[in-house]
């Protein structure tokens, strides 16, 4: 039935087979009104098979240049790959199958980095809200220094242990840099 509604009532603006899911995606955020038999988690789920299948054939590569891949994250610039998402969910839409159909939404918001590795896998990571929030400033403030990122969480969850936020979060960028989410660093203009 929703698939049916879909394809009679929704005004598709491309052909192309590949971004069908984008447009299911839109249908259910403009179109469609919620029905009494549907899952809650729908259009999360629809946005996270999206993010799946759009980081998938995202024509860019990861750029093997214009970095260090070996460089210090905190006093350097971590640069990130564009073929790395961060979402933030209700529902572990990671974990739904037919054995696992969530009816709340978890206790938590679920944070998901939906990415691609440099052997074109495409891969998920759950992150918790701290991370989620230090590549968020990385990605709006492309000029800030790892130990700047992590400074300016410090302050915003007025932590009383700083340097366990800031021991925290060079870990964390260093399993990015092992997942090829985190490419390396450039040096932080002085």
């Amino acid at each position: 039935t929703l698939v049916r509604d879909f394809f009679s009532r929704h005004r598709c603006h491309t052909p192309y087979f590949l971004e069908i899911s984008q447009e299911f995606l839109r249908y259910l955020q403009t179109v469609r009104q919620p029905q009494a038999g549907d899952f809650p988690f729908l259009l999360e789920l629809a946005h996270y098979e999206w993010l799946e299948l759009a980081v998938d054939v995202d024509p860019d590569d990861i750029p093997l240049t214009g970095f260090d891949p070996g460089g210090d994250l905190l006093t350097g610039r971590p640069v990130l790959s564009p073929l790395a998402h961060v979402a933030a969910y209700d529902y572990p839409v990671h974990t739904i199958s037919r054995d696992n159909i969530p009816t709340s939404p978890a206790p938590q918001p679920v944070y998901l980095i939906v990415y691609r590795n440099r052997q074109d896998q495409v891969q998920f990571m759950e992150i918790n809200a701290v991370t989620a929030r230090l590549l968020l400033i990385l990605q709006d403030q492309p000029a800030v220094s790892g130990l700047d990122a992590l400074e300016q969480i410090v302050r915003e969850l007025h932590h009383p242990v700083p340097d366990q936020v800031i021991a925290g979060g060079q870990q964390a960028l260093e399993t990015l840099r092992t997942a090829d989410i985190v490419l390396g660093a450039v040096p932080v203009p002085g």
